[in-house]
């Protein structure tokens, strides 16, 4: 789902047992929730570690008689180990507890968790093709729009670069190509933009994680 602002959030909160809300990396995330309990990277560290979602076992395994909000800033920072730890919990919820996920990068959060909660982009910048090279903003375009053939001719061409590396250049693509499909999700909401925005987060993710490239190009958008 999109919305327009960062104002619904509390609203929305309220009413979802778990939510992640993919964000511009530049909002100051602090603000949000303030009344909430935070989870962040500590400052000599940068990922969340096991021990901090363990550290709120013991508030969040028992009732509350209060909405209680739990909110992991710059979740997609999380150790595997840790999203596995919160993963436990979302099976056994505890009553009133919401868990909010702040991330500029949703699909580094292991897609378990992204199938048991509710994924709502926030605008970004005003979208500029200015912001973007020039030659990877043509190719999102044609992937974006590609029939199965040509979707395969892109991957295999990307998979072939002598000039970049394959993996970083099919990264920066997608990213574009999130992006192309977020702005064009927020003028129509047509469930179609919705939909390939979630195939190429996964191409996204399989890729950073070591997966192959025309594959995961392919595989991820027919």
């Amino acid at each position: 789902m999109h919305l327009s602002s960062i104002e619904a959030i509390d609203n929305i909160v309220e009413k979802c047992g778990f939510c992640i809300f993919d964000i511009a990396a530049n909002i100051d995330q602090s603000n949000i929730l303030p009344k909430a309990i935070h989870i962040k990277p500590a400052d000599d560290e940068n990922s969340i570690k096991i021990e901090q979602i363990r550290d709120i076992s013991e508030l969040t395994n028992t009732k509350q008689l209060q909405s209680i909000s739990i909110v992991i800033e710059n979740a997609e920072l999380m150790t595997l180990s840790a999203n596995n730890c919160f993963l436990k919990k979302l099976e056994e919820p505890g009553e009133n507890i919401h868990y909010v996920f702040l991330t500029s990068q949703s699909g580094k959060i292991i897609p378990t968790i992204r199938s048991r909660a509710f994924l709502f982009y926030i605008n970004r910048e005003k979208f500029s093709p200015d912001h973007y090279d020039k030659d990877i903003f043509e190719e999102a375009k044609l992937y974006l729009a590609a029939k199965p053939e040509k979707i395969d001719e892109i991957a295999n061409k990307i998979a072939k670069d002598k000039k970049n590396p394959p993996r970083i250049h099919a990264l920066q693509m997608l990213e574009t190509a999130i992006d192309l499909a977020l702005a064009s999700y927020s003028k129509t909401s047509q469930k179609a933009f919705a939909q390939k925005i979630e195939k190429l987060i996964n191409a996204h993710q399989a890729i950073a994680n070591g997966g192959n490239v025309r594959l995961q190009l392919v595989a991820n958008m027919l």
